[in-house]
């Protein structure tokens, strides 16, 4: 089977599992510069042999619509987007659509309800045959159903980045634990809750380490403060772009702070499981909701509580980062891909644990 997946630029969180797909001829176009959007990161998925990038020459974009002539199947991450109904008179009339989506965004999106409706219109005259891959579950179902995709089917999903498993570090009694943030230093990643903690931990007699990574507008802010509190156990690190050290920072800490007010799905909370980190997250990261099952607490308002429990209860932190091993063992890129091949090639679910149909 010859399968198609065009992305807006070469995002590792989708790559790193489309690439895993057993048993499939696979044609990867990607439009875009990963440095477009997101700049200082995955650079080195700009240059992977086998992938056809658009914006590098017209020769790669040639061959990939050529491809796409041939396939069974095209997966592309969203929609919404004029380049994307450009391609359909490449595609085969019964070819089947798979839509990878996340939640509609409220914190930063302004929502275009009528131009969408008319778009879906259009695009369901092209595709006949379309799935949805929900990166956060139903509420991607309730948004698409609500733009007249009833005839759809919609399956559970997520974003897989490609770590590698580590066992936990096991905590004693008044053993330091190492708090982490990673991600962008902006408001809708819960910068002030960040904050806040920084200055629980400073007024506390707990034995901490607080580091901090990422970088964006309100980096001076987190550094001024840093200075204010003369907390030695609390540090900035800066950006952190590449999947090594990345993986090295996560390593090192017992518990993964992720305080956003919105993430349609937050890929930190894969890599975090994959280093045994106990994961405290904002329940407005979708990845949270689906994968912090006894291996860390979800939050609405207060959070400092649940800190206070981790280090007053050593045992329960070690057990969160023990279980882990069990969650990422469902939530990991080769599980998904072989799962994804189940439902595309086979036809045949009743083995998985992730890909399954809501």
């Amino acid at each position: 089977m010859k399968i198609s997946v065009l992305l807006p630029y070469a995002n590792p969180h989708n790559l790193d599992w489309i690439m895993k797909i057993p048993n499939v001829e696979l044609n990867i176009g990607c439009i875009s510069s990963t440095q477009n959007y997101r700049p200082g990161y995955f650079k080195e998925y700009d240059s992977i042999e086998g992938i056809s990038y658009f914006f590098k020459d017209n020769l790669q974009k040639k061959h990939f619509l050529n491809e796409l002539k041939k396939s069974e199947v095209l997966i592309t991450l969203g929609v919404f987007n004029k380049y994307f109904l450009s391609i359909s008179k490449y595609c085969k009339k019964n070819i089947r659509l798979i839509i990878l989506s996340e939640p509609f965004n409220p914190v930063n999106s302004k929502e275009k309800t009528l131009l969408r409706n008319l778009w879906s219109m259009i695009i369901r005259y092209h595709f006949k045959n379309i799935d949805f891959f929900c990166i956060g579950g139903n509420a991607v179902k309730d948004y698409y159903t609500s733009l007249n995709y009833r005839k759809s089917r919609y399956y559970n999903f997520g974003f897989f980045p490609d770590f590698t498993f580590s066992p936990p570090n096991v905590r004693k009694k008044d053993d330091y634990l190492t708090i982490g943030f990673v991600g962008q230093l902006i408001p809708r990643k819960g910068v002030d809750r960040l904050l806040e903690l920084m200055h629980f931990l400073s007024k506390s007699n707990y034995p901490h380490k607080l580091i901090i990574a990422g970088d964006g507008m309100e980096r001076p802010r987190v550094q001024d403060e840093i200075v204010k509190l003369g907390n030695p156990n609390i540090r900035y690190v800066g950006l952190i772009s590449e999947k090594r050290m990345l993986a090295s920072f996560l390593e090192d800490l017992d518990i993964l702070f992720i305080p956003s007010y919105f993430d349609g799905w937050g890929a930190v909370v894969n890599e975090g499981i994959a280093k045994s980190c106990a994961i405290v997250s904002s329940d407005k990261v979708f990845a949270a909701l689906s994968m912090v099952k006894e291996n860390g607490f979800t939050f609405s308002d207060d959070f400092k509580v649940i800190f206070e429990r981790y280090f007053n209860d050593y045992s329960l932190l070690n057990k969160h980062t023990q279980n882990c091993k069990h969650v990422f063992g469902q939530w990991n890129s080769v599980n998904v891909a072989n799962e994804v091949y189940n439902l595309i090639v086979l036809n045949d679910t009743k083995n998985n644990k992730v890909v399954i149909e809501i």
